[in-house]
């Protein structure tokens, strides 16, 4: 899939989510507003939807790992956080 090509759309076809170019949503938008037709999925073809669908997975590993290592890290600005900091620093000074 080329990089360049923007997924901005999606409806679900069984336990798969197939992801709709943009060119692509807006010929559905106009003709149903409710749910995408199933001719979506053959017009797409099955490679581009399991391309979509492992990015879907890659971006979801990345939020879990990045919000595991937050909260190891002790969370990011939070007031006990900056309020130790402080405490700290007012130590360091004296």
């Amino acid at each position: 899939m080329s990089p360049r090509i923007v997924l901005c759309g999606y409806h679900r076809h069984g336990s798969w989510l197939v992801f709709l170019k943009k060119a692509q949503v807006r010929q559905r938008t106009a003709s149903c507003q409710e749910g995408w037709t199933p001719e979506a999925t053959r017009r797409l073809g099955r490679l581009s939807v399991v391309m979509a669908r492992a990015e879907t997975q890659e971006r979801s590993a990345i939020c879990v790992m990045t919000l595991k290592l937050v909260q190891s890290v002790g969370g990011c600005g939070t007031k006990q956080q900056t309020s130790r900091d402080d405490a700290a620093s007012r130590h360091d000074r004296s």
